[in-house]
Order: structure tokens, then sequence, then C-alpha cells
């Protein structure tokens, strides 16, 4: 028997990939900063270039705003966010920032939110350490006052820590694969109200409310 024309697949059941996660990635810092230390902001902009290629490589598909360093940036980066309509938001606190540099941006985007505080050694020389070369390491700084704001603002969050090119025990990419290569449900995501769950992290609510809704 010969078949002309046929496909081995007619009814068109062939798996198909799953849509990639779109995720907005931006990094956090001070503008007043850059002028008082030098080389700290060329530093701080390649710890960002490198998280966002790990974003990249664990299959999502990456929105960038960059490196926020002011209120109005937050502005452009959740604008940003909104026009790509990106399904979660990384939040890479590089260094110390305010909340005015973050929470326009997210409170834009309108979707759940991962903070990184992912430092760019796992230790440091204390004896030998400045004000300038602290400020390029202390990732985690300023994670407790934007999570205190996200909380306060009602907007499900999760934090993860760690080093940028990962830890000996694996952290912290295994973890943020795990979120940021969900497949997207964006209706879900975006119509979703959220309350923090407390003693186990924000989102963890809103990954109940998603699948319910799903």
């Amino acid at each position: 028997m010969t078949t002309t024309g046929a496909t081995s697949d007619p009814a068109g059941l062939e798996a198909r990939p799953a849509p990639r996660a779109r995720v907005g990635v931006f990094g956090i810092g001070l503008e007043a900063y850059w002028a008082q230390f030098d080389g700290l902001l060329e530093r701080i902009q390649g710890y960002q270039r490198r998280v966002e290629e790990r974003v990249a490589a664990l299959g999502a598909e990456v929105v960038s705003a960059g490196l926020v360093d002011t209120a109005e940036g937050a502005r452009e980066a959740g604008d940003r966010f909104a026009r790509g309509q990106v399904d979660l938001v990384l939040c890479h606190a590089v260094t110390y920032a305010t909340s005015s540099q973050v929470l326009p941006a997210v409170q834009a985007a309108k979707v759940p939110v991962v903070l990184l505080g992912l430092q760019p050694a796992p230790t440091l020389d204390y004896a030998n350490t400045g004000t300038g070369e602290w400020l390029a390491n202390c990732a985690a700084c300023c994670v407790p006052e934007l999570a205190g704001a996200f909380t306060r603002a009602r907007i499900p969050y999760d934090t993860v820590a760690g080093t940028i090119d990962g830890d000996p025990g694996g952290t912290p990419w295994p973890e943020t694969t795990r979120t940021s290569t969900r497949p997207p449900r964006a209706p879900a995501c975006r119509t979703t109200r959220s309350t923090p769950s407390s003693g186990r992290g924000p989102s963890a609510g809103f990954r109940r409310r998603t699948a319910q809704a799903a």
C-alpha cells in the first residue's frame, strides 16, 4: 500500500512545544552611588547582564528593563513590562536601593515578583572591604525592605538568595528554574488577586489561587 501526501500525524495530534514563559527582569541600584564610587556602576551593570543571561539560559523569554536606579526609571520599566505582557518579574537586588526604584515597576506589571538576592561572590575579605566593595556585594541588604513594601502593597512575591553563578549546593538556579520556566498562564496571572501567606512566602497563595482558576 502506498500513500501520497500523507503525514505521520494526520489528525494534528503531534506534541507541540509548550510556550515559553515571558519573564521581565530588572536590576536595581541608587543613582547617587555612581559618582561616589569609581567603577561601581560598571560592575553592577555587569552583574545584571550575567543574571539576564542565566535566566535566558533557563529557557525563558527575557524582557529586560536593564538597571533601574531612579523612580522615573522604575516607571519606564513598568511600562515596558506591561507592554511586553510578562508573566513574571524578577527583581535583582544588585545593590542597595529604595522601594521607589522598585514599586512603580512591579505595580505596572501586575504580575507576581521574585526578589533575587544574588551576590557575585560567596564571601568577602572583610578586613580589606571598603564601602564601595561592600555595595558591590550587598545583594541581600535591601531585600527585607522591599519585601515589606510588597506586603503593604499586596503584591505577591517570593525571594531567592545565593550567588550569581550558583552555590556549591546547587542554589539558587534550580529554584529560579521552577519559577521562571513554568508554562505561562497569562489570563490567570493577570486577574488573580492574592494575599500574602504567612510563613510560606506570599506567592504560595498566588500559586494555589492560580491553580484553582485554571
